[in-house]
C-alpha cells in the first residue's frame, strides 16, 4: 500500500521507533574529507522514547525528548546523546508509566483537569491549569 505521495505506509511507523540507550562515540566513520575550517557542534532535540512501562505515546510530538550532539573537530566527527531530564522524564522513570498528559495521551492525573489534558511539547514544557499540582 502507498500513500498519496507514493511513500510506503510502513515508513510512517519508523518515526515511532524508540531509542532507549544513551551513548557516546568518539570517532564516527567519515567518507571523504572535511574542510579544515569546519569545526563546532550541532545540537538537535526530538522525541526518542515512545513507551513507558505498559503505556505508549500515540503522537510523534509526545515522545520523551533526547538531545543529540554531533561535534566536528580536526577532521573527525563525534556523537553523543542524552535524554532530557525533564519533569515528565523523571516522573515516568520513577513511576514506570506516563505521568504527564501529552498531545495525544491522557494520564490518570490529567483527567482531573477540567476534562482536558495540559498541552505539552517534546521538550516537556507544559501549560497547566491553576488546580494542577507540581511534582
Amino acid at each position: 500500500m502507498q500513500t498519496t505521495l507514493g511513500a510506503p505506509v510502513a515508513a510512517y511507523h519508523l518515526g515511532f521507533t524508540s531509542l532507549d540507550r544513551e551513548l557516546s562515540v568518539d570517532a564516527l566513520p567519515v567518507s571523504g574529507t572535511l574542510p579544515p575550517w569546519l569545526s563546532g557542534s550541532l545540537l538537535r532535540n526530538g522525541p526518542a522514547r515512545f513507551e513507558v512501562g505498559a503505556d505508549r505515546y500515540h503522537h510523534w510530538f509526545d515522545g520523551l525528548a533526547m538531545l543529540h550532539r554531533f561535534t566536528v573537530a580536526d577532521g573527525r566527527v563525534s556523537y553523543a546523546n542524552r535524554f532530557l531530564r525533564s519533569p515528565a522524564f523523571v516522573e515516568a522513570e520513577r513511576l514506570h508509566r506516563i505521568a504527564y498528559a501529552r498531545i495525544a495521551h491522557r494520564s490518570a492525573a490529567s483527567r482531573r483537569c477540567s476534562g482536558r489534558p495540559p498541552a505539552t511539547t517534546p521538550t516537556s514544557t507544559s501549560c497547566r491549569t491553576p488546580t494542577d499540582t507540581w511534582h
